[in-house]
């Protein structure tokens, strides 16, 4: 019996870790929409409304990024902590240090929206896309850790090196993105991140075949 009220207990403390990751992943994705507002002016007109949205775009094409970057996270955050069974404190604080990450989009993506013409502005919000990409790669590699004994089954090392591959996917593609930024111009850069999805889909698949893995 006293067994069985460890277990549950266990389950429970787990339950309540990817609760809060799911609470944070909430807020980070609702304080993005924050900056996205026109400020109220007595007498405007049609026109002056529509400079007004137009004056907006850049911070709407950042809050679009940033939407599907961290809504993509927590699909795969999902996913990974679908195959924990049971967890150690080293896991608690790679998964804080992950949420971090996600917790500074919003700021980086006001940045980037308001000052998105500036490589400073542009290399900021890649930087916080790559920490969110490694710290996410450093989950899987505790999680799928023979050693540590986290998950129901264990899995072999062709299932772990697709994990792996796939999850490094994002990190060198926003690096990718950065530099491209700095050789070219900030905007060349913005227009290759949406890329990712699409490389994301593809790398992911190959990563199955090469590693053996359906």
């Amino acid at each position: 019996m006293k067994q069985i009220e460890q277990e549950i207990r266990k389950e429970f403390q787990l339950e309540r870790i990817i609760f809060f990751s799911d609470a944070v992943f909430a807020i980070a994705i609702t304080l993005l929409v924050i900056d996205l507002r026109i400020p109220y002016h007595q007498g405007f007109t049609d026109g002056d409304l529509l400079e007004a949205i137009g004056e907006t775009v850049p911070s709407l094409i950042g809050f679009l990024i940033s939407f599907f970057f961290i809504g993509g996270y927590w699909v795969i955050h999902h996913k990974m902590f679908g195959y924990v069974n049971r967890f150690d404190m080293r896991l608690i604080w790679i998964n804080l240090i992950f949420l971090l990450s996600i917790v500074l989009l919003p700021f980086t993506t006001s940045v980037f929206g308001m000052y998105g013409n500036l490589k400073v502005a542009f290399c900021l919000y890649v930087i916080n896309a790559m920490f969110a990409g490694i710290m996410n790669f450093f989950c899987w590699k505790h999680i799928l850790n023979p050693g540590r004994k986290l998950t129901a089954i264990g899995y072999d090392r062709a299932f772990r090196k697709a994990a792996y591959i796939r999850s490094l996917i994002m990190p060198v593609w926003f690096f990718v993105c950065g530099l491209i930024a700095l050789v070219f111009s900030p905007i060349t850069g913005e227009m290759m991140m949406p890329l990712v999805g699409i490389l994301y889909m593809i790398f992911g698949r190959i990563s199955k075949r090469i590693a053996g893995v359906e």
